[in-house]
């Protein structure tokens, strides 16, 4: 057999001129070799509808030793098989991919269910189809391939099953920790009554007894803020779909700004906000995300903290917004915990503060950033503090 120079580079005439070296039936010989072993199921039929040949994985896939079991007219394979569609229902022969290239279409990807009449074996093939002419007859014989997606497609059913589950395992979730929520709210109302009756009871005479007081009442407020915190997680998103607006980030944290001004006030902070991108996100979500931010560097980064808001763009035009601070910093073993529900950072120079977190801020800003398909980070801030990061997506185009 004539072999091809490795070195020149291969075209439509490199492969013409081959074929031509080789006569008739050393074409088909090498031909049939390679049809053979191809990993695709081929099916040839004549015009009138007569199988003609098929390849080996057409007669693996059929379950076939050889052709002979279904030599002449194709409806002799519906003898053996049926086709089924998406809903179940049972394909008519004049609708088979074999039918549909014999009459002259051209189709590709159409996947149907195949059940073995002989053994109940089912399995999903992917069907392509073609018609080859020629200009003296026209229909010459008609193509069928075919490919064996059972494994995929059973994966796909897998994942749509896990995806349903976890959807509805989701949802109980979401309803055990609202009924827990509201079930436990009351009795903590009625413990905090009791404790301020108990105070008033004691007077002013006993300070020690109003110390213990104190602290239980503290305890009860906490534990209200925190049953209130997993109830508002809870519902957060689950209203209505989001959708993405053009946000003004610099607006966004400059009312978040203003809401704080007080407790900035109050704790001789200075924030600072340098011009911030737009964002896809939504407006009040967003502010309430720089609110958390800004209070979190006030409440740990102690008496006047220096907090400063700034961005940078990225090379994929993503918005990299940062809240940093001057404080004390979030320790590297810290950075994954403080996103967990419930977990703050006591520090020895931070006893009972008045600000004492619950530690549900960082969880929520994480929540709404998901919700808006982004994300939070923290790092090492340049000033020595804590550097909260989080990304968002370039605003949508407006016509």
């Amino acid at each position: 057999m004539p072999s091809v120079d490795s070195g020149s580079k291969p075209s439509a005439r490199t492969g013409s001129r081959f074929f031509h070296r080789l006569d008739r039936s050393a074409t088909e010989r090498y031909l049939s070799a390679v049809l053979d072993y191809m990993t695709e199921g081929l099916i040839l039929a004549r015009p009138d509808g007569q199988i003609k040949a098929m390849n080996r994985a057409a007669l693996r896939m059929h379950d076939l030793a050889d052709a002979t079991a279904i030599e002449g007219p194709f409806s002799r394979l519906a003898e053996l098989i049926e086709l089924r569609d998406a809903y179940d229902r049972q394909i008519d022969i004049n609708c088979w991919p074999i039918a549909r290239a014999v009459r002259g279409e051209t189709f590709t990807g159409d996947e149907v269910e195949v059940v073995d009449r002989r053994t109940g074996r089912r399995w999903f093939a992917n069907f392509g189809g073609t018609a080859i002419h020629s200009p003296e007859q026209g229909v010459h014989f008609a193509l069928v391939t075919m490919r064996d997606v059972t494994s995929r497609r059973r994966n796909e059913t897998e994942l749509v099953r896990r995806a349903r589950k976890l959807e509805q395992l989701n949802e109980e979730l979401r309803r055990f920790a609202s009924v827990v929520s509201h079930d436990l709210q009351a009795p903590m109302r009625l413990i905090s009554s009791n404790l301020d009756l108990l105070a008033e009871d004691f007077g002013s005479s006993d300070r020690a007894t109003h110390c213990h007081l104190d602290r239980a009442r503290e305890a009860a407020i906490r534990m209200r803020e925190m049953i209130r915190g997993v109830l508002d997680l809870n519902e957060l998103g689950a209203d209505e779909p989001y959708q993405p607006q053009r946000v003004e980030a610099t607006a966004a944290a400059r009312m978040a700004i203003a809401a704080l001004e007080e407790e900035i006030y109050e704790s001789c902070a200075e924030v600072s906000c340098e011009r911030l991108p737009t964002v896809a996100a939504d407006p009040a979500w967003l502010a309430d995300v720089f609110e958390r931010l800004i209070q979190n560097a006030i409440h740990h980064g102690g008496k006047r903290v220096q907090v400063v808001i700034d961005a940078v763009v990225a090379d994929n035009g993503d918005r990299v917004i940062s809240v940093r601070d001057n404080g004390p910093g979030i320790p590297l073993q810290d950075r994954q915990r403080v996103f967990r529900l419930f977990y703050t950072m006591d520090r020895p120079t931070q006893p009972h503060r008045e600000h004492a977190g619950i530690g549900v801020g960082l969880v929520w800003c994480r929540k709404i950033l998901d919700l808006m398909n982004g994300a939070i980070w923290v790092e090492d801030a340049p000033e020595g503090g804590a550097a909260l990061r989080f990304v968002l997506p370039p605003p949508p185009e407006t016509d």
